[in-house]
């Protein structure tokens, strides 16, 4: 599905279909947002074999991409599967000839030893895509795919994930009206508390809605950064003996 034809099934759905739309695009790109960011912590987008770039200053030190979110398997060089660094108290680290472990912090993904040049490959889940907003000479705003010669931007949610976005842009798009119309509160005279709004409900259903449908997903998905009780993690069977047999030789 692209943007476009996103943008109009939202619009069809709040009503919104005049000639001189009730809510801006840049609204509804900036709850877009908001939403692909959240349903991406429960069904993030796989990445495999990104190849990372060192840091001029460290070679041992190396830049995740902007939306990562969890690592899946570090490799170095190919189909050498690197060990996550757990540090244990009163373990001395030892250091090595060559890369045996990872660790990720912040924006960045340390090695245990100088790689000596050997490529650093990633898989990890990482954050759906997101339309380039760009503005022309006449001051009208596009949303594309960003390429040199660019196109319609193409929704990398698939399409059985699609109604959580569009629930949770609802539920913004409710919540921005429920503060416009705050004059509809009926205020207690002894306390000056708001109480009986009639739009507050409906806010609390969408959401609802959007964690239901979370939970209850057919296939059991659902993405959790510990791998013991992620259903999405993505780590196979081969992958899991191999760290095994690996802590083991520690």
């Amino acid at each position: 599905m692209n943007w476009d034809d996103f943008l109009s099934g939202i619009r069809t759905d709040l009503g919104d279909t005049g000639t001189t739309p009730k809510y801006p695009d840049a609204l509804l790109y900036s709850y877009f947002r908001s939403a692909i960011w959240d349903v991406s912590m429960y069904f993030p987008r796989r990445f495999d074999h990104v190849t990372l770039e060192v840091d001029e200053a460290d070679a041992k030190k190396f830049g995740l991409p902007d939306d990562f979110i969890s690592e899946i398997v570090v490799e170095c060089p190919e189909d050498n599967l690197l060990l996550p660094r757990r540090d244990r108290p009163g373990f001395k680290r030892t250091p090595s000839t060559h890369p045996l472990f990872y660790e990720v912090s912040g924006n960045n993904l340390y090695l245990d030893a100088n790689p000596g040049g050997a490529t650093v490959l990633l898989s990890y889940y990482g954050v759906h895509g997101l339309p380039v907003v760009t503005t022309g000479d006449d001051d009208a705003i596009t949303y594309t795919d960003g390429a040199e010669d660019p196109g319609p931007f193409i929704l990398t949610v698939p399409d059985r994930d699609i109604e959580l976005v569009a629930i949770y842009i609802k539920a913004l798009i409710n919540q921005r009206e429920r503060t416009k119309q705050s004059s509809l509160d009926r205020f207690k005279l002894s306390t000056g508390t708001r109480q009986d709004n009639p739009i507050a409900p409906e806010v609390e259903d969408y959401f609802a809605e959007y964690r239901s449908k979370i939970g209850s997903d057919p296939e059991g998905r659902y993405f959790s950064n510990d791998p013991e009780i992620s259903m999405t993690s993505g780590i196979h069977d081969e992958i899991l003996t191999h760290v095994q047999e690996a802590s083991k030789r520690r």
